[in-house]
């Protein structure tokens, strides 16, 4: 069973800083969150304690490249991703009580980015006995496509 908390607001509004300052309070915390470091956007495994960079490099003279993945004005790793989502797959087998996903964006309402990995955990959770605090990130503009995607009926508004 999940009960569902998210984070929202506009670009760099400090979703993920709220997230983090509230998930260091806390016990049995796990799941994935992109925090900036010095412009720097990197994605860290929480349970691990471990910090991948996600923003790529950018080859202007590659017309295409399938190893970065773009969205709007970013340009994110998929190796990245893939880590990501291997991570988010083992989670079934672990014991934890908080799930942390940030963010949920463009990408995996596109079925991208977390995405399948993250709605299988879902589909996972939900039908569990044990209640998981699911913490999400999103955009604001991107919330109520977010609760349709992942049929969120009951949600708390942490921001």
């Amino acid at each position: 069973m999940i009960t569902w908390k998210i984070i929202t607001g506009p670009i760099d509004s400090g979703k993920t800083t709220f997230a983090e300052a509230n998930i260091r309070k806390r016990n049995s915390v796990e799941g994935v969150i992109c925090p900036k470091r010095n412009g720097v956007r990197f994605l860290r495994l929480i349970g691990d304690n471990k910090f991948y960079n996600l923003d790529a490099v950018v080859n202007t003279n590659a017309a295409h490249d399938d190893n970065k993945i773009r969205v709007g004005r970013y340009t994110f790793d998929r190796g990245v991703f893939l880590l990501a989502k291997a991570h988010l797959s083992n989670l079934i087998y672990k014991e934890f009580d908080i799930l942390v996903i940030d963010e949920i964006g463009k990408l995996e309402l596109a079925d991208d980015g977390y995405e399948p990995e993250l709605s299988t955990l879902f589909s996972y959770l939900v039908l569990e006995p044990k209640v998981y605090e699911v913490v999400i990130i999103v955009r604001d503009y991107l919330l109520q496509d977010f609760l349709g995607k992942y049929e969120v009926t009951e949600y708390e508004l942490l921001k």
